[in-house]
């Protein structure tokens, strides 16, 4: 099993996986239908420390994320909306990015993310009395 599919396994399962330090904790939500079993506690000990990154990753993207949605929520213009095709590429590209675990490439996704809000931001005052 890949460290990928193991991480939606353990989201299928809704298994909560956190890191204390150096060692994995998990918390099965839903422990009467899902349960972690010894196949997933073995892939869990095979992928520990890739894990470990990936979580210790993942704290440091959710405060770039907090820090960038803050930004854009005090910019944001009563009644703007943000959807359509560009801003479902542009979400999607933040999606991946975070999964990716790759630092450079989400601040690339959150700075895009933030330019095209801040097109529409301005588009949205141009047109709105």
């Amino acid at each position: 099993m890949t460290l990928l599919e193991l991480r939606d396994k353990l989201d299928y399962s809704f298994i909560l996986l956190r890191r204390n330090a150096d060692v994995l904790e998990y918390e099965a939500l839903f422990p009467a239908q899902a349960r972690m079993t010894e196949e997933l506690k073995e892939e869990l000990r095979k992928h520990k420390p890739e894990l470990l990154q990936a979580l210790e990753f993942e704290e440091e993207a959710d405060r770039l994320l907090l820090e960038s949605t803050r930004r854009l929520a005090a910019d944001w213009p009563e009644g703007c909306a943000l959807s359509g095709p560009p801003w479902e590429v542009t979400e999607e590209e933040l999606r991946l990015a975070y999964r990716s675990t790759d630092r450079g490439r989400l601040e690339k996704a959150i700075e895009a993310r933030e330019q095209y809000a801040a097109e529409a931001f301005r588009e949205y005052r141009r047109v709105t009395p």
